[in-house]
């Protein structure tokens, strides 16, 4: 296809989807103005002026832009853009108002440990700083009504630029694979979720075994309906049951290794534990990488977002990871060949192990 018609396509595509998600975020916000008592909407508790506005229209356009150039150049695959069916999208919809209701209440009375009795006792096998419920969702990441909403509340908070911030990572590692002799034979994936950024890299590399882990079982078991669902799994992608900072596999045993949107939900010390883990795990000359949040200073007109992203959402470790660069871990490690790039309200982190 032409090049200037198929970024033409791009932009339409994601201009589409980028209005449906934030059109949803305003039925959201008026319908809890509406039924939840006492609360105020977030454009008269955090007002955004026409320059902080504008700039989030220019971060957007950034990452749109790399990422059309990613899929011309053959680093995404199309197949990375196929939407789920309108059907199922729209009918989701009444159990996302429905949990944005119940966060609302939540949030208005502070409550951030609220579980029914199948996710308490899920919670007491679990590390303390995982008991919670993040982002103050119904039962943290320990409910199966929280895994079936998930994706599509996080892509209403970004817009529609969740995806496109998640696939950074691919075509980083698609563009380190592309120089190496047979290319990646296994790849490890750390808080896998709900299994989003795992379709993306079982379509980029699909002749790879991948296994897919996370603490929560029901997001790991939500995660393998939808890919059988998305991609008809064979054995080459496999989900288990696991914590970050204590693998259950060998030195060197896979040929990359990466996680999406996790250290910031993350203690430091823990931080520190997942990246040593991610270290030993992965051969000499292995990738390593992740996407997670901005910090600080990366995109300096971004900073007034990320200090009020935790007052709003329940994210205790937050901040932390905010003003922490992990930069100097990563060179105690040896790292080599590191590269950092900004997309919107995130940034992509890949590097070879020494």
């Amino acid at each position: 296809m032409n090049p200037v018609v198929s970024k033409l396509l791009y932009q339409v595509y994601s201009a589409g989807r980028a209005a449906n998600y934030v059109s949803q975020s305003e039925i959201l916000e008026w319908a809890t103005w509406i039924l939840v008592p006492g609360y105020q909407r977030t454009r008269s508790r955090y007002p955004l002026d026409e320059k902080q506005r504008e700039d989030l229209r220019t971060e957007v356009v950034k990452l749109l832009e790399k990422e059309a150039k990613d899929i011309q150049d053959g680093f995404i695959p199309l197949e990375c853009l196929i939407p789920e069916s309108p059907w199922d999208h729209w009918k989701r919809f009444p159990k996302v108002l429905l949990d944005t209701l119940r966060i609302s209440r939540r949030r208005e009375k502070g409550r951030t440990t609220e579980f029914g009795t199948k996710e308490k006792q899920l919670s007491e096998e679990m590390p303390r700083y995982f008991r919670r419920n993040f982002h103050f969702q119904t039962g943290g990441y320990l409910s199966k009504d929280s895994a079936e909403v998930y994706e599509h509340e996080v892509e209403i908070l970004f817009g529609g630029m969740a995806d496109p911030m998640r696939r950074m990572i691919v075509s980083d590692f698609k563009k380190r694979a592309a120089s190496r002799p047979g290319g990646l034979a296994r790849i490890l994936e750390l808080g896998a979720g709900t299994g989003r950024t795992t379709s993306f890299m079982a379509r980029a590399f699909p002749r790879t075994k991948i296994v897919a882990t996370d603490l929560s079982p029901v997001y790991l078991r939500h995660a393998r309906a939808q890919l059988d669902d998305r991609l008809s799994l064979d054995a080459r992608v496999s989900f288990l049951e696991a914590d970050a900072t204590q693998l259950p596999f060998k030195d060197g045993e896979f040929d990359a290794v990466y996680s999406v949107f996790l250290f910031h939900e993350l203690p430091e010390d823990e931080r520190k534990k997942v990246l040593a883990e991610m270290n030993r795990v992965v051969r000499p000359g292995g990738i390593v990488g992740w996407v997670d949040s901005l910090q600080f200073g990366d995109v300096p007109s971004m900073d007034i977002h990320l200090e009020r992203f935790p007052t709003r959402y329940h994210e205790p470790f937050y901040r932390n990871y905010a003003e922490t660069q992990m930069r100097p871990w990563i060179a105690e490690l040896g790292w080599t060949d590191i590269t950092e790039r900004t997309g919107f309200l995130s940034k992509c982190v890949s590097a070879i192990r020494s």
